[in-house]
């Protein structure tokens, strides 16, 4: 199964924040911890939650999407994060978790330290929880900067969708 990269040239954004009803949706608003960039998504029947707070990015899980357990903070370790990445504020963000060929992938945006640009990242894991490694170089970088990435798995293949900074 390949990657097929889409570029967006429209900037996109979403946010989830406490717990609003209407007859036609329900939003779930989350405005705890300080994290930033939530993505939301379900997995063998639990809630997982990937968000950036500060520096780091958090890993939360909920059986209601109201109460939120701490799981992990993937690549925060030495071990774990991207040697390639300039790990300064606001340099790499954006996280979102996908199963793509039975593993569990975070995408991220981080800016390269040696080109100054904006990259498309992702590091796998054999389960939800982690931990989460770092391919070793960027998934996506080209003469432009790209971020926001996302993924959607439409049968025999996988759609890398990004914007164009």
């Amino acid at each position: 199964m390949g990657v097929i990269q889409v570029a967006c040239s429209a900037f996109f954004m979403f946010s989830i924040l406490n717990t609003v009803q209407s007859d036609s949706y329900k939003e779930i608003r989350i405005a705890e911890d300080g994290i930033t960039e939530p993505g939301v998504f379900k997995y063998q029947n639990i809630y997982y939650m990937v968000g950036r707070k500060k520096l780091y990015f958090t890993l939360k899980s909920s059986k209601d999407l109201l109460t939120w357990k701490n799981e992990s903070y993937p690549l925060m370790s030495d071990v774990d994060s991207p040697k390639w990445a300039d790990r300064r504020y606001h340099n790499i963000f954006n996280p979102e978790i996908h199963v793509v060929q039975n593993k569990f992938n975070l995408y991220f945006q981080a800016r390269n330290s040696e080109t100054k640009k904006y990259c498309i990242a992702v590091a796998t894991a054999d389960t939800i929880l982690g931990p989460y490694r770092d391919i070793g170089r960027p998934l996506l970088s080209i003469d432009e900067s790209v971020g926001y990435p996302h993924i959607t798995n439409e049968g025999r293949y996988v759609y890398l969708i990004f914007w164009l900074l």
